[in-house]
């Protein structure tokens, strides 16, 4: 799976009723399983990052304000700084 607020790639264990990720720990070259997390915000599954993070920001209205911010630039630089 993949988060849904950052898309990081999300290893489960397969076959848990409950949502239970797989950790790489690379200082021991092992893979440990941890409880997952869930955002019920936009319900779906987050990496444990994100859902320390605490807030919802899914990875769609990211995109839409990277947009947004493109699309500010772009008319700035078309029409200069000072909007003349």
């Amino acid at each position: 799976m993949t988060c849904g607020h950052c898309q990081q790639i999300i290893h489960v264990v397969p076959h848990t009723s409950a949502m239970v990720y797989l950790i790489f720990r690379p200082t021991s070259w092992t893979w440990e399983a941890e409880p997952g997390a869930f955002c019920r915000t936009c319900m779906s599954p987050v990496c444990l990052a994100c859902h320390a993070i605490g807030t919802c920001t899914p990875w769609e209205r990211q995109l839409e304000a990277m947009e947004a911010a493109f699309q500010i630039a772009q008319a700035r630089a078309e029409w200069g700084a000072d909007g003349r």
